[in-house]
């Protein structure tokens, strides 16, 4: 925050103060993970990596064919 705010030319306090509206305005502008993902298969990106973002799964290896029919690994 003490670089944010001094880069900004605010204090600290004000930039502690607008914190939650600052994420938020961030994240309005975020697209949705689901659309994300479609867009990754449409480019064919066979991997990608979720920072922050726990997902339950039930499995923890396995594979599978995709549309090419290439063996691809699930997890």
């Amino acid at each position: 925050m003490h670089c944010l705010a001094r880069d900004a030319g605010i204090s600290q306090a004000t930039g502690y103060r607008y914190l939650p509206e600052g994420i938020d305005v961030l994240a309005a502008q975020a697209p949705d993970l689901h659309r994300v993902l479609e867009e990754c298969r449409d480019r064919g990106i066979s991997h990608v990596i979720l920072d922050g973002t726990l997902l339950t799964t039930d499995r923890v290896a396995g594979t599978h064919l995709n549309s090419e029919g290439r063996q691809v690994d699930t997890w």
